[in-house]
């Protein structure tokens, strides 16, 4: 699944410092222009959530039918399709309506899982709020 970008050399460099956790996280490149990009998974891609959910729970796309509560993480600026690059700099938190106009197609989350999610960062916030 690693595109032609994959940079080996790099990727291991990274994971024998331990800036990787997962094992399946990597450094790629575009093919185009070689920029450099994260394409992170597990633990790592975790980690990247928990930093952007960690002050706020609110969504920043704002589209019309936006809901303001944020469940999901969106990858703004994709470079093709099923392609993302996980740099801080290209996530934002995203409502779930928001996220499906955005991309035209549903996310990742069903219904029930979705509504788990939503009360989970509601409890989780209005606890920062209390403090």
């Amino acid at each position: 699944m690693r595109s032609d970008g994959y940079d080996d050399k790099v990727t291991d460099l990274l994971r024998r410092n331990g800036f990787f956790k997962d094992r399946d996280s990597y450094l790629g490149h575009t093919v185009e222009d070689n920029e450099p990009h994260l394409h992170l998974e597990g633990k790592d891609r975790s980690a990247l959530r928990e930093w952007l959910f960690a002050h706020s729970n609110t969504c920043q796309i704002k589209l019309p039918g936006c809901t303001r509560i944020a469940t999901e993480m969106d990858h703004d600026g994709e470079a093709a399709e099923g392609t993302r690059f996980d740099e801080r700099g290209r996530v934002r938190r995203s409502c779930h309506s928001c996220h499906v106009n955005r991309h035209g197609r549903i996310t990742r989350f069903d219904e029930v899982k979705r509504a788990e999610a939503v009360e989970d960062f509601e409890a989780i916030y209005s606890e920062g709020e209390t403090q």
